[in-house]
């Protein structure tokens, strides 16, 4: 499993290391800590259930953080602008000049982590220095992610963050899923387990309400498809109890995959792509709804909400987050 040196960038080398054999198969790039390609075996070949890139280079500067982990803040921040301890904070306004996105222009998405084989031959580890006023927040912040097989059908990711200044942290995963292989998602069907969810503005910021999904396109409880839903679905569902537990399912179109993914965290962005204009790894067009986020995390724009679950870490505490995809195969 050793690593290999796959480019460079202003920050250093890049590299590539691959987890898993006859079953999963996960390629994961230093650059974003992304997950660059999963694969599962089909029919003979091996089947890719992610949305990524032929080349480094579409991945410096990621339009749609295909397969990256995002922070130190994930999603929104309204204005790009929050208040801690008395003291008020102005972010990078990377989304329209108007909000926060995913952590800002530096956010973790655009910075080559650096990558090493874990010692159990089943992980890979990565590790990121992000500086105090990055981006606009405080502190300096030190964070980790871990890839690991935990059977020859799940994928881990587990997450951490320390600072030593008080700051907001709320990290998420952003693969795109297309257990098709390719083609639209609107076949797909997805079930939460989630009875309530957060509306948004026209800029999708929470508008602070949290509403019951009952009578609505929101109601995955018993599965919908994602063709059915709200055509622009960009939405922070609120996932029901507590610690590691099943949050979602997706099936594909085809009937042949299934994902459970199982969160520690609160909410859970779904994502229909519907923004998407990508050339993808084979030349393939990336168009609207081609790929389906699934991202855990806090609460969008906590800190602008006191009513919301917090997102403030301080020194001496450690965030931490895991989620697991596990795949299951049909025939």
């Amino acid at each position: 499993m050793a690593l290999e040196r796959i480019g460079e960038t202003a920050e250093g080398p890049v590299f590539m290391g691959e987890l898993g054999e006859g079953g999963i198969r996960a390629r994961v790039m230093s650059q974003g800590a992304v997950l660059r390609s999963l694969t599962v075996p089909i029919d003979g070949g091996r089947r890719e259930l992610t949305l990524g890139f032929a080349g480094l280079g579409d991945y410096l500067d990621p339009p749609d953080y295909f397969g990256s982990v995002c922070g130190r803040v994930a999603n929104r921040i309204a204005h790009g602008r929050f208040e801690l301890d008395g003291e008020t904070f102005d972010l990078d306004r990377n989304e329209g000049g108007r909000h926060h996105l995913h952590g800002g222009a530096k956010g973790f998405s655009f910075q080559n982590w650096t990558m090493v084989e874990g010692a159990d031959g089943r992980s890979l580890d990565l590790y990121l220095v992000s500086a105090d006023g990055e981006g606009g927040y405080p502190g300096t912040l030190r964070a980790t992610c871990r890839y690991r097989l935990d059977a020859v059908d799940a994928l881990s990711v587990e997450l951490t963050a320390e600072v030593d200044r008080p700051c907001p942290v709320n990290l998420t995963h952003h693969a795109y899923w297309n257990l098709d292989g390719g083609g639209p998602v609107a076949q797909h069907r997805l079930k939460l387990a989630s009875d309530a969810y957060l509306p948004t503005d026209p800029n999708q910021i929470p508008t602070g309400e949290v509403a019951d999904v009952g009578g609505t396109v929101y109601d995955f409880r018993s599965g919908r498809r994602i063709g059915d839903a709200d055509p622009r679905l960009d939405h922070c569902f609120v996932t029901n109890g507590d610690g590691l537990r099943p949050v979602a399912e997706l099936w594909g179109g085809d009937g042949r995959v299934r994902l459970l993914l199982e969160s520690d965290q609160k909410g859970l962005q779904v994502y229909n792509g519907f923004k998407l204009d990508s050339t993808g790894r084979n030349g393939e067009r990336f168009l609207p709804l081609y790929g389906l986020c699934l991202e855990p995390e806090g609460f969008p724009d906590a800190p602008n909400h006191p009513a919301f679950p917090p997102v403030i870490l301080r020194p001496g505490r450690t965030y931490r987050q895991t989620m697991r995809f596990s795949f299951h195969l049909d025939g």
